[in-house]
């Protein structure tokens, strides 16, 4: 069973025969395989650069390695990025668009390009669950490059229609296959035959970039609704790197729309809008707003779900924000609900 899901998964990517897809029980489960193999490969004056924030539990983990430096740049300058790294630099993490407030987007193609040139062996440690699995480090990797993609995701996001049951992806150069098997199975970060049995099977690739791209457009409409909405331009905006008004949309714009998921961030001007009672007393209001104008819409963690559902997200050191994915629905509804979403602002100012 679990074999059949990672063949159909590796079809879904169009993988190469240069690469190997496994499947664990959670994109942390994911994460925690990955982050096994290098400690394993680490050595004490080793260090690691991430240039923009990764999931916070995936930091914790991080930041648990004892004997390394990590070098935490807080930035998508691709040339930064590139003169951080020295003789030392033992990976580097990427996470195309972050899961934080900013929702900053790093051009992974351009900087995977020119580690290739870097004469030195660096594991890319991909983390691609906000962008959908569109965005495919493995494609960049050049066949000459001392380097290795070590992609993972959470499977439980854009591929399924619901959350049930959840899954890890990821995706390593065939080569070291065995290695994180046998990491995989001592860890215990299997997906099991009879969880794997709940899970919906895959849609066809074509199908997957169509409704991401459904996803992207929805994103990309409430952005633009609310950014340019004359009674709201001094109290919030919405973040999404495909919106003009993001810092890295000159970049993101490169980028097939598909690849940009469909989750924003709503920021407000002033601090005292960052109180957890007041971001929920927003949700409440905005329930309330969809339910009156038969608008499906809830409140929940994870993403990628086919309606709209809004999340007050944060770690434990941040100030709460509210993410939202707007879901897939037809652009009529699109439409009512950014308008109950202007309302709900409106009514807390």
């Amino acid at each position: 069973m679990i074999a059949d899901m990672e063949d159909e998964l590796t079809k879904l990517y169009e993988l190469s025969g240069d690469f190997s897809l496994l499947l664990t029980s959670s994109g942390m489960a994911a994460y925690a395989t990955i982050n096994n193999f290098i400690i394993r490969h680490l050595s004490s004056d080793d260090n690691i650069v991430t240039p923009v924030p990764v999931y916070h539990e995936a930091e914790a983990l991080l930041s648990a390695i004892p004997g390394i430096k990590i070098l935490r740049l807080n930035t998508t300058d691709i040339d930064k990025i590139i003169s951080s790294i020295d003789r030392k630099t033992k990976a580097i993490y990427l996470t195309p668009i972050t899961n934080d407030e900013a929702l900053r987007f790093v051009d992974i193609d351009r900087l995977i390009q020119k580690i290739n040139l870097i004469n030195q062996e660096i594991f890319i440690v991909v983390d691609g669950t906000m962008s959908g699995g569109l965005i495919r480090p493995e494609k960049l990797i050049d066949s000459n490059s001392c380097s290795s993609i070590l992609y993972f995701e959470s499977g439980n996001k854009y591929q399924q229609f619901e959350d049930t049951a959840m899954k890890g992806i990821v995706i390593v150069p065939r080569s070291l296959r065995e290695e994180f098997v046998s990491i995989r199975r001592e860890l215990g970060t299997i997906l099991y035959d009879r969880v794997a049995v709940s899970l919906p099977y895959s849609i066809s690739f074509e199908e997957f970039k169509l409704k991401m791209r459904r996803f992207a457009y929805n994103a990309l409409f409430i952005s633009n609704f609310i950014n340019t909405h004359p009674d709201l331009q001094a109290f919030c905006r919405i973040n999404y790197p495909l919106d003009p008004s993001h810092p890295d949309y000159n970049v993101a714009q490169k980028y097939l729309i598909e690849q940009l998921g469909g989750v924003v961030t709503l920021s407000f001007y002033e601090s005292s809008f960052y109180q957890k009672d007041m971001l929920d007393k927003f949700i409440d209001n905005l329930i309330d707003k969809c339910q009156a104008k038969s608008i499906p819409f809830c409140k929940g963690d994870s993403y990628g779900f086919s309606i709209p559902r809004i999340h007050i997200g944060a770690s434990r050191s941040d100030k709460p924000f509210l993410r939202l994915c707007v879901g897939n629905r037809s652009i009529e509804e699109v439409k009512v609900f950014a308008s109950c979403l202007v309302e709900a602002f409106q009514n807390i100012q």
